[in-house]
């Protein structure tokens, strides 16, 4: 993980990459995994333990001004700011992301980055906060 943030957000501080790499596992923390539909073989990623989510946001925060400008606006790295504020909304707002304008914006954020468009089907579309 540690070359990975290196190579993709060109975070070379070894200090730094231990926080994100502790960022990606408080994220991973914070989901469950658990199935619909047993039949199915549908599964959902659930919240639970999203008393890190504070903890995650301070984290991509304070590691932002270290990504070169040139890589800031990156997918992959918007993406990982995206996660980590929209997860602290939610902690933050009772679950609920309708609610918030910075939800609705970084959820049109996260729809321009997946390319939906209005011929992408509902069930691959980034949740729009509803």
């Amino acid at each position: 993980m540690r070359e990975y943030f290196g190579f993709e957000f060109g975070i070379y501080d070894a200090a730094a990459q231990n926080e994100l790499v502790r960022a990606c596992q408080l994220m991973e923390s914070c989901h469950r995994r658990e199935t619909l539909h047993p039949d199915s073989g549908v599964w959902q990623f659930r919240i639970r333990w999203a008393t890190a989510a504070p903890e995650i946001k301070k984290i991509i925060d304070s590691t932002d001004p270290l990504v070169p400008e040139k890589l800031r606006n990156s997918r992959m790295w918007r993406l990982m700011v995206i996660r980590a504020h929209l997860d602290f909304i939610l902690y933050s707002n009772g679950y609920r992301l309708k609610d918030s304008p910075e939800a609705q914006e970084l959820l049109a954020e996260l729809c321009r980055i997946s390319c939906v468009s209005e011929r992408t089907k509902y069930c691959v579309c980034p949740p729009l906060g509803k």
